[in-house]
């Protein structure tokens, strides 16, 4: 492709025209507002330069739709624990989140608690919490609300 450019100086007047165009275009909405300009720039063969957003990429380019799925594993305080037990920790972890979360948010199992794209659940001798990726800032707010429970839970336990 860098040979193909190079052959045709038009090719590279084109590309050059479009990325100005584009990094004026940021540039212009950058200084009309404060807000943060997330976006990626896609260059296609025949076509101009655009930024769109990142959620509009996969479509953009023909590729399938990915989602990253992250997991946390914590072990339970007294290893396996009667349903009770259980119950009580994922109902702390739910009054934790009901501080910061409306009940509508919120979603309450036998064994899971459920906020929008993050389940917390126990299992065996481990509590998991999995999210994805769009999920990441606020599973950075939840894990601590997870390990703080069962800190409780192991001191009451003693």
């Amino acid at each position: 492709a860098a040979a193909a450019a190079a052959a045709d100086p038009a090719a590279v007047g084109d590309l050059d025209a479009g990325l100005g165009a584009a990094a004026a275009a940021e540039e212009d909405i950058a200084a009309s507002s404060s807000h943060e300009v997330r976006g990626i720039v896609l260059i296609k063969p025949g076509q101009k330069v655009k930024m769109i957003a990142p959620e509009e990429v996969e479509k953009e380019i023909g590729l399938p739709n990915h989602t990253l799925t992250y997991s946390a594993q914590y072990p339970l305080p007294e290893g396996d624990m009667k349903p009770a037990e259980m119950q009580q920790i994922l109902a702390g972890v739910y009054d934790d989140l009901g501080q910061w979360f409306s009940a509508t948010e919120l979603e309450l199992t036998d064994n899971s608690v459920r906020l929008g794209g993050i389940d917390i659940t126990i299992a065996g001798s481990f509590v998991n919490v999995t999210w994805a990726h769009q999920e990441e800032e606020l599973s950075e707010k939840i894990l601590p609300l997870v390990q703080n429970a069962l800190q409780h839970a192991g001191k009451s336990a003693v």
